[in-house]
C-alpha cells in the first residue's frame, strides 16, 4: 500500500474465527472471573456497612448513656446542696448505677444482636467487648 501512496492510519477488526474455538473459552473464564469478582466485592461492601452501622449504633447508645449518667448526676448534685439529706444522695447514686447499668447492657446487647445478625449472613467476623470501667465510689 506504500508503493501506491496509501498510509493505513487506523483500522477496525470485525471478527476473529479460530477452528479450536478458543478464543471464545477464554472470554468465558474472564467473564466468570469478573462476575465472581464483582460478587465478592459487593457481599464485602455490605458486611462493611453492616458492621460500621452496628458501630455507630453501639456508640449513639453508649453517649446516650453517659449523657443520661451525667444529667442524673447534676440532679443529685442539685438535690444534696438543696436537702443536705445522706439518704437522698445515696439512693439518687444507686438510680445514676442502675441507670448507667441497664443502659451500658441495652446498648452492648443491641451492638451484640447486630453482630450476631450480621455473622448470620458471613458478614461481622469478630466478637464484641464488653468494656471493663473501674469503680468509682
Amino acid at each position: 500500500m506504500n508503493k501506491m501512496g496509501l498510509e493505513v492510519v487506523s483500522f477496525t477488526i470485525k471478527e476473529v474465527r479460530d477452528k479450536t474455538n478458543t478464543s471464545a473459552i477464554w472470554a468465558a473464564r474472564d467473564v466468570a472471573r469478573i462476575k465472581r469478582d464483582a460478587d465478592v466485592a459487593a457481599a464485602e461492601a455490605d458486611r462493611d456497612t453492616a458492621i460500621k452501622r452496628a458501630e455507630a449504633q453501639r456508640a449513639s447508645a453508649i453517649a446516650k448513656a453517659q449523657a443520661d449518667q451525667e444529667r442524673v448526676a447534676a440532679e443529685t448534685s442539685s438535690l444534696r446542696e438543696a436537702s443536705g439529706g445522706a439518704a437522698r444522695l445515696d439512693i439518687k447514686r444507686e438510680e445514676v448505677s442502675a441507670a448507667t447499668r441497664s443502659w451500658s447492657a441495652w446498648a452492648f446487647a443491641m451492638a451484640e444482636a447486630r453482630c450476631a445478625s450480621a455473622a448470620l449472613n458471613g458478614q461481622c467476623r469478630g466478637r464484641l467487648r464488653r468494656r471493663r470501667r473501674p469503680h468509682r465510689a
